[in-house]
């Protein structure tokens, strides 16, 4: 699986750029879980292995198309160049199916890989590829430059026609804000979330995308502002609080920041992101309880970067004993160069 910065200062500013998964177009329910669900850990062997079986499953002709399909949106769980490849060979595999999986693989990649992969997929013959292809790329618009954004303009055209032709239900209209959003139609963008605030109050994406929408338009107090309202309708909704305490960290209000990411965890105990956050954000000046929220972080999520940051706490607090056993199941599930770069510090501090 994807292992991506390992610092703990880095990765909570990458957390503050919550687009890549917040404000994902809503398609399934994957972007709304990811955070809640517990992944299996898996050792770097059985990942590979893993992604090797998969790869063979996605490219066997001898296959059902509805096995293939599974093997390649699966797939875009993993980085590594087996995935990569059958993934991008799906892409040009003559079934719709397969291209349409292919699209779904790459949801959550980065803007190169993503581009790369679905942009030749913008003028497909089939118009479900087509509308795909525009729901995927259009949440990149922001990089994108003047040509490739007038590349894409037809297929977003095409995704939003789609979008208007369904029932008029939360979700569709919710992504239909998005894309307004995505495209810096900044008036259409508000204006479309808080109709969604007005018909659905008690659904907290509306005021996730346009307390985000105030972000980037440094309107803080608004943004401030609507989260605030979202959580006098949802008080228990964790996602809310953990967006209103990043609002307040960027404003560098550090108590009413950690306040509100603690009210995360209160709510949603089981999420692995919360804790981590707040560790992160006390480390320095709780370094015990930061290690407790690492460790809860890791828990309930499973996540290497977390194991990661746990083991760094350990060593920098001297916790030698703790250290050795965080840093051997590390070596299950990170790369070698990563585990080296802990052990190098371990060497510094000693």
């Amino acid at each position: 699986m994807k292992l991506l910065r390992y610092t703990a200062a880095s990765l909570l500013v990458s957390l503050f750029t919550w687009q890549s998964v917040q404000a994902a177009p809503q398609s399934s329910t994957t972007a709304r879980s990811i955070t809640a669900v517990v992944p299996q850990v898996r050792t770097i062997d059985s990942q590979t292995e893993e992604e090797e079986r998969l790869s063979r499953i996605a490219q066997d002709n001898e296959q059902s198309i509805k096995q293939r399909i599974q093997a390649v949106v699966a797939l875009g769980q993993y980085s590594g160049p087996n995935a990569f490849i059958s993934v991008a060979r799906a892409s040009r595999a003559k079934q719709p199916e397969l291209r349409l999986a292919a699209i779904e693989a790459v949801r959550f990649w980065s803007v190169k890989a993503r581009w790369d992969v679905v942009s030749p997929l913008v003028n497909d013959s089939n118009e479900r590829v087509q509308v795909a292809a525009g729901n995927v790329l259009v949440s990149l618009w922001g990089e994108l430059n003047i040509n490739q954004q007038a590349y894409l303009q037809p297929a977003v055209d095409q995704y939003v026609a789609a979008l208007k032709k369904m029932p008029t239900d939360f979700q569709s209209q919710l992504a239909l804000a998005n894309v307004y959003r995505y495209q810096q139609q900044t008036e259409q963008a508000e204006l479309a979330y808080k109709a969604l605030i007005k018909q659905f109050p008690q659904e907290d994406e509306s005021y996730l995308q346009l307390g985000e929408l105030y972000r980037k338009d440094l309107a803080k107090v608004q943004e401030v502002t609507i989260l605030k309202q979202g959580i006098l309708v949802n008080p228990q909704a964790g996602n809310l609080h953990y967006a209103l305490g990043l609002t307040y960290y960027r404003q560098k209000e550090s108590e009413q920041a950690q306040r509100q990411i603690q009210l995360a965890i209160d709510n949603e105990p089981s999420n692995g992101r919360y804790p981590y956050t707040l560790a992160v954000m006390i480390k320095a000046a709780e370094p015990a309880q930061a290690i407790k929220l690492f460790q809860q972080a890791y828990d309930n999520a499973g996540s290497p970067q977390y194991l990661y940051a746990l083991c760094e706490s350990y060593l920098e607090q001297g916790h030698e004993v703790q250290a050795r056993q965080c840093i051997g199941k590390l070596k299950q599930v990170a790369p070698d160069n990563i585990v080296k770069q802990l052990t190098g510090k371990r060497a510094n501090l000693q």
